[in-house]
């Protein structure tokens, strides 16, 4: 991988603070749609806590995508990108994706083959631009400083410090919560987001220490019902109990209106249905193995004939329900991801990636909007009206997000003249 060489102090055009799917998506679009210029006028510096950039914790999960194989092709195959790609078509885990098109990969497959995407699009970069690439490189704060943005990291054991024109910060995201808010819950209570990464070998004594565990889930959405299919994957037992409580009911994709009304699935044609795609709870529902699994309980009350039982309980408040049963055994609390990294988890980014203060003011050339950053649908992106979530997504990153961001970024390069102070 080429790079230029790492100088302290130096200032930047652009700095890629986490180089996951979310900054890997945005250097693509950028390729795509001949914005690189603007991005690398002063070089542009990559700061990565992982070993490898462009996979991002995806290859810790245990679980499958949330996306048909096909999906995570299109990039691939997209002609806009010329042939950026060619040599990652014979690699064999794009090979697996085309023979298995129309499942959901596992996102060990998907981490790996943006790692290797990563490593094209940065090489290609290099050949035309001035970047530098660190990794296991921590990021650890990012003032204002002038017109710049000052951003200091640990690299080789030691404290650095850069200064960038414009920042691109997206480091993953993070399930945080106290454990005293949760004692009245369960014995033993941990993020969703440990359980589909622990290693079966791990997770499995946990449950065996129970003789017919009773388990609530927190959370209806994608990684609640993941969590559930994990833990009915390991428990064997018709006698054990997962209740999964939830502000809303189980919600369910489908490809349009028809296929939904085919299903019996009952939805809102004014409020459910994506206006751009047609598609029902196109960001909020659940897809593939979630939505087979979210069938099964709706329908069955457990996954397998062999598997705990699952209940589902609505509320406007699923802590204090939870909490006023009787205490379960291990509570998983699947509420969501805030952004991880600097500025910190409080930043606002609306739909268009600028990252705001508390009170809704846009910092000039500091954006956001990778998992858990608060990125929301617009009109560009779509999405349906009773969608209140966050945007993630790795077709998205690459896609329609990585567009809405540079349009952004574009507009405020175009108003750097007249645009002085921090924030306006």
């Amino acid at each position: 991988m080429k790079s230029t060489q790492f100088i302290a102090s130096r200032h930047y055009s652009t700095a890629l603070i986490g180089f996951g799917p979310a900054n890997l998506g945005l250097l693509i679009a950028a390729w795509r749609r001949g914005d690189l210029k603007e991005l690398a006028r002063d070089g542009i510096i990559i700061i990565e806590q992982a070993t490898e950039p462009g996979g991002g914790s995806l290859g810790d999960y245990k679980i499958t995508a949330n996306s048909l194989a096909s999906v995570f092709l299109e990039c691939i195959d997209d002609k806009r990108l010329g042939d950026l790609f060619a040599e990652l078509k014979d690699k064999p885990e794009v090979q697996l994706l085309r023979k298995e098109s129309t499942s959901a990969p596992f996102l060990a497959t998907v981490g790996k083959i943006l790692r290797d995407m990563a490593h094209v699009v940065i090489a290609a970069v290099a050949r035309h631009y001035d970047i530098t690439v660190l990794t296991s490189a921590e990021a650890r704060d990012i003032q204002q400083d002038g017109n710049h943005y000052a951003i200091s990291f640990r690299y080789n054991g030691k404290d650095h410090y850069v200064q960038a024109k414009s920042a691109f910060v997206n480091c993953g995201g993070i399930q945080s919560f106290s454990p005293a808010d949760y004692a009245p819950l369960a014995g033993q209570v941990l993020s969703s987001d440990r359980l589909l990464r622990m290693p079966a070998e791990e997770l499995q004594p946990l449950l065996n220490a129970y003789p017919h565990p009773r388990i609530a889930v927190i959370g209806s959405s994608h990684s609640a019902v993941s969590a559930i299919i994990r833990l009915s994957e390991l428990i064997s037992d018709r006698d054990a109990e997962i209740a999964i409580y939830g502000r809303s009911p189980l919600r369910l994709f489908f490809e349009s209106a028809a296929a939904a009304r085919r299903a019996d699935y009952q939805f809102n044609d004014e409020d459910d249905v994506c206006p751009l795609s047609g598609r029902v709870n196109r960001f909020s529902g659940l897809r593939y193995a979630s939505h087979q699994a979210a069938v099964s309980i709706l329908r069955e009350g457990r996954l397998g004939p062999h598997s705990p039982a699952v209940t589902v309980n609505i509320s406007p408040s699923p802590l204090t329900s939870a909490s006023s049963a009787p205490a379960f055994d291990i509570g998983i609390i699947a509420t969501g991801f805030s952004a991880k990294g600097p500025p910190g988890p409080e930043r606002n980014s609306h739909a268009d990636g600028r990252v705001r203060d508390n009170n809704g003011r846009v910092y000039q050339g500091l954006y956001s909007f990778g998992l858990g950053s608060g990125l929301t649908p617009s009109f560009k992106i779509g999405g349906e009206k009773s969608f209140r979530g966050k945007l993630d997504g790795v077709w998205l990153y690459i896609n329609d997000i990585g567009d809405a961001v540079l349009d952004s970024y574009i507009k405020d390069h175009s108003l750097e003249k007249v645009a002085e102070g921090f924030p306006q």
